[in-house]
């Protein structure tokens, strides 16, 4: 059993009964996350202090109801456990199930936002309805264990800028972990690494209480490699000890080199056992209290020959499994390596160490530069990134020809204008002014990342990169308001022209699990405009010119850096290089945002932003979706995320953000590609079962998950039943934006018959999945 004391969450969950229907909503304020348990009659919900309570898995409160059914809004898989935790059964999520299990019995819901138990008095049944799912207990007093996902650092280390100050306060981050077992790869398990800041004297509140787990990481005492090791420390519970050669050690003499070779650097072979682990765990713990059904462990023990006993593996404690885990060539588990989601290059510099545990709860790659290093000023414009787009001076001479047409009515759209333009019917100064908000100077090359998502912390603009910022990374703990469970969003439209993007107000507000409430405020003057900044909000979507000057509004222009506060969590600035009005709004609050890095041509802009809010809208973190738009069309480059991007304020139907990469073929049996993203919630170590008729077979979610064979007619039914994004395999990377949406797509799929490919390309990366396989008929080559 797990015995948890006081939670260290500040908010904690909010437990409130609804009356029509009937039932108990939990609130979220911190993942801005709702769920709601029907009943067939009001009750009246208590909680019980965790201290007073066991569950075999950490709560942060225990919610006692009266009654014998509840009736939860989705299906997904259900683990079936008695009071000790051990598996009894896993009801998959279209199955019903009627559980003979007698007295207390515990059931685990897998894919919901906040992590809920649900124990009674069995025998249980399990029903599945047209809407959702119905759990029906022999006696009417139930209890519900929850706990957010979200996790807060439970103390604050200081650290000077002493090596060895700071190797000790490293150290001590796998004091977070709940254990070092397996599990501790799921999420939900990796507690939040303590806050640090730099002072004068080294202060550890309570003493060490890391585990005591055997193993060592020794390296040259400087700030680069203290940084780099931070997250493998971390996650493997090691010490930190100085020494010339870098190398990892346990108590029983075991030794590997991270020296790196000559093609390699440091951060390279880091990388590269932190991921190998943290693979091999993932399919150890299969062996656990999750027994699932784990593709990459078909792969290991179907296709390799490497003679792991998981089973073994599993009681053993983490030093001896690492020692293990190192001995199996990485280079054989490559094509079954979830892809990463974050690399991260940074000063080498002390007065960055309170970032680390920030960084170090992602699990990021740490690349470290040295304080006063600047990489080469990039040399090539922006606008040579896209091959395909216009000359300024082409662009600003189609917008004079487009508005004198507009003049004389012979037609309403000639030619697409750009958003630092500024409209000459606009009652303010119409002298357009050439944005150089963004100087060539700051801009320069950064060295490419192997993850889903590379950011950089320090000075300058990275061309390839999102930019944070200390400030922004510490406000990922900041709260919303706990009395408000409602998202608002506010979308700004000040140039009637682009009216078309307001459109994105029904997408924002077209969440069922979340309750977000949209409007759309037009032609605002500096006063209305600073207004909506400085209040509270989860979004601000700004639509309309951007130039030297400010926003553009209908008396002038704002400058963010007169903003007082920033009231908005996030905010999007879709117009023409809006970097630098973006990063003052970072400076004055805003968590983070998506800014632009050069002119962007309205109809372009409009698709963009259409995007990325149904993104948003469908639980991808801001970064995540402008990283599938990036993937999608060139103009993606001139988009980039300043502050926090993983910030997130819808909800993804399968809970984990997915897209789909279609291969169309002539002969009516089209590939699917699977992709999934991790996110702060649903971070590495997820899992995700793509195809229920598989027989339960799950992937860790992180890029490639699976490819597919489908017949048309199975392929249009499955599009019709998601929500998601869907790219075409030879439109990647166009000059236009041409994502489409499931739902659209499976009512016209006569598209696929004129971009089907003229020969049949084979799958790429096969070597990810254990097989190909065949998702019409669920069955298995393996």
């Amino acid at each position: 059993m797990y015995s948890k004391g006081e939670t260290d969450n500040p908010a904690g969950l909010q437990i409130a009964p609804i009356e029509s229907p009937a039932g108990v909503e939990v609130f979220d304020p911190i993942e801005n996350a709702r769920y709601v348990f029907l009943t067939t009659e009001s009750v009246s919900p208590t909680t019980v202090p965790p201290s007073q309570t066991n569950w075999y898995a950490p709560v942060d409160t225990t919610i006692d109801v009266e009654t014998s059914q509840l009736t939860i809004p989705e299906q997904f898989d259900i683990v079936v456990r008695d009071p000790e935790g051990t598996h009894l059964r896993t009801v998959e999520d279209a199955a019903d199930a009627d559980i003979s299990q007698l007295g207390l019995c515990i059931l685990e819901l897998t894919s919901t936002p906040i992590k809920f138990y649900v124990a009674g008095t069995g025998p249980v049944s399990i029903t599945r309805t047209d809407s959702g799912t119905e759990l029906t207990f022999v006696d009417s007093s139930l209890a519900l264990g929850a706990r957010s996902l979200h996790k807060q650092p439970g103390r604050t280390l200081t650290t000077t800028d002493d090596p060895a100050d700071l190797m000790r306060t490293v150290s001590e981050f796998s004091a977070a972990l709940k254990g070092t077992s397996p599990e501790r790869t799921y999420p939900t398990l990796r507690g939040h690494p303590p806050a640090v800041e730099v002072g004068e004297s080294l202060d550890i509140p309570g003493g060490s209480r890391r585990p005591e787990t055997g193993i060592t990481i020794e390296m040259p005492p400087t700030c680069s490699s203290i940084f780099t090791v931070a997250s493998l420390a971390y996650f493997l519970g090691a010490d930190l000890r100085p020494s010339e050669s870098p190398r990892l050690v346990t108590e029983d003499g075991f030794e590997y080199s991270l020296t790196p070779e000559a093609d390699e650097s440091f951060s390279d072979v880091v990388a590269d056992v932190l991921q190998h682990c943290f693979l091999l765990d993932c399919i150890t713990r299969t062996e656990g209290i999750f027994p699932v059904r784990l593709a990459a462990r078909e792969f290991v023990e179907d296709v390799l020959d490497i003679g792991l006993e998981f089973g073994h593996l599993y009681d053993q404690p983490v030093a001896e499994r690492v020692e293990t885990y190192l001995s199996v060539p990485m280079e054989q588990l490559e094509p079954i390596r979830p892809e990463w989601r974050l690399t991260i290059d940074m000063p080498a510099d002390p007065a960055y160490a309170d970032c680390l545990p920030y960084l170090v709860n992602e699990l990021a790659i740490i690349r470290c530069y040295e304080p006063g290093e600047r990489p080469v000023p990039n040399s090539t414009p922006l606008s040579e990134y896209n091959p395909d787009k216009k000359d300024p001076s082409e662009t600003m001479e189609s917008f004079v020809r487009g508005q004198a047409a507009l003049a004389t009515a012979e037609t309403a759209h000639q030619a697409d204008f750009v958003r630092s333009e500024i409209s000459l019917s606009r009652g303010v100064d119409s002298s357009p002014t050439r944005s150089s908000s963004v100087p060539q100077d700051d801009l320069f090359n950064i060295r490419d990342a192997d993850t889903v998502l590379h950011s950089y912390l320090g000075d300058g603009i990275p061309v390839g990169a999102n930019k944070t910022s200390p400030q922004a990374l510490k406000r990922q703990l900041s709260l919303d308001d706990a009395d408000n469970p409602e998202i608002g969003v506010i979308i700004v439209c000040n140039d009637s022209e682009m009216n078309e993007e307001t459109e994105v107000e029904d997408i924002y507000t077209g969440s069922d699990l979340l309750r977000i409430n949209g409007e759309v405020r037009e032609n605002l003057t500096v006063d209305e405009l600073r207004d909506i900044f400085e209040q509270d909000s989860n979004l601000v979507h700004y639509i309309g010119h951007v130039d030297t000057r400010g926003l553009q509004c209908a008396d002038g222009y704002l400058d963010t850096g007169t903003l007082d506060t920033v009231g908005a969590t996030t905010f999007v600035l879709n117009g023409c290089r809006s970097f630098k009005q973006g990063s003052k709004l970072v400076e004055k609050g805003a968590f983070g945002g998506l800014v632009t890095l050069d002119d962007i041509g309205n109809s372009l802009a409009t698709d963009v932003g259409r995007n990325i809010a149904k993104l948003l809208n469908a639980g991808w973190p801001l970064d995540g979706a402008l990283s599938v738009v990036q993937d999608d069309a060139l103009v993606g480059r001139d988009y980039t995320v300043l502050g926090d991007g993983t910030t997130e304020i819808g909800i993804s139907e399968s809970r984990t953000p997915v897209m789909f990469v279609i291969h169309p073929r002539r002969n009516d049996r089209d590939l699917l590609s699977v992709f999934t993203f991790p996110t702060r919630s649903r971070h590495l170590g997820t899992l995700y079962r793509p195809d229920p008729e598989q027989e339960g077979l799950h992937y860790l979610a992180g890029g490639e998950v699976g490819n597919y064979e489908l017949q048309r007619e199975t392929l249009e039914t499955l599009l019709g039943d998601v929500n998601v994004p869907v790219q075409f395999h030879n439109e990647r990377s166009s000059s236009v934006v041409s994502l489409r949406w499931s739902p659209d797509l499976s009512e016209n799929m006569g598209v696929l018959d004129t971009l089907a490919m003229e020969a049949e390309k084979p799958i790429s990366d096969i070597g990810r999945t254990a097989a190909s396989r065949t998702w019409a008929t669920g069955s298995d080559d393996n």
